[in-house]
């Protein structure tokens, strides 16, 4: 059970952000499930599902943002990244973008890393970041997962792909995908991909700690992918033991 508490959208200018941790892995779902990658998990999330299974609280740190910037190249340096390789960084949480990451975004994409963006969807980007969304940086990928009946329509617009985590016990049959995410207590759904909207949408099984329900979970979304053309998933990175 997740006990983290929900934090307020910080009112950082983002010259620092409230850093949690960073590792090297694989990413494990989404538009890049098994490209290799540097996470970096900022802390404070505005949400408190009680089925998260990520720690984002315990050791934060507040950063200044060249610094942060300077231990994703030492981090990329020491698993024998080249500086000019496309190479993947997520920036995850936690909830991102509770915090201004434009200005770390931008210093990431100006040397050449991909940058993919892990939201729940509830804030709008701060302008920075709006402004690289806008006009489509081909290495910016914004990944929603909503959590919440209610979303931020410019960020749902600004979306790559949404992913949705498939739960056997919460499914609307209407559309395959779910009532409840991760046991939020949102009694009235969670919010879908706007009208019309024509890009990717994944599907992945709600991991818990019973094998027969996962395998319903997996069976779900299994299901869900095939009847209305959704791209399944697993959390790769848990089958092969990464972080």
């Amino acid at each position: 059970m997740n006990n983290q508490k929900p934090e307020p959208r910080s009112k950082s200018d983002g010259s620092t952000l409230d850093f949690h941790s960073m590792f090297f892995t694989l990413q494990g779902e989404g538009p890049f499930a098994g490209h290799r990658s540097i996470f970096v998990r900022l802390a404070g999330c505005n949400l408190q599902c009680p089925g998260c299974d990520t720690e984002y609280t315990q050791g934060r740190v507040e950063l200044d943002i060249n610094r942060l910037f300077g231990m994703v190249i030492e981090k990329a340096r020491e698993n024998g990244v080249m500086r000019n390789e496309n190479f993947l960084i997520v920036i995850t949480g936690g909830e991102p973008l509770r915090q201004s990451i434009g200005p770390f975004v931008a210093m990431l994409l100006d040397t050449g890393f991909i940058v993919q963006i892990e939201s729940n969807g509830v804030f709008e980007p701060d302008p920075q970041l709006s402004n690289m969304l806008h006009n489509r940086v081909q290495s910016l990928h914004l990944v929603v997962s909503p959590k919440t009946k209610k979303i931020n329509p410019m960020t749902a617009n600004f979306a790559t792909c949404f992913k949705y985590v498939i739960d056997h016990r919460s499914i609307d049959y209407a559309d395959g995908l779910p009532i409840k995410a991760l046991e939020h207590p949102a009694s009235t759904g969670v919010a879908r991909p706007p009208f019309g909207y024509r890009k990717s949408i994944y599907v992945n099984p709600y991991d818990v700690q019973n094998d027969h329900e996962n395998q319903l979970n997996l069976k779900a979304a299994a299901v869900s992918a095939q009847r209305f053309g959704y791209i399944a998933g697993v959390q790769l990175h848990k089958l092969i033991g990464l972080e």
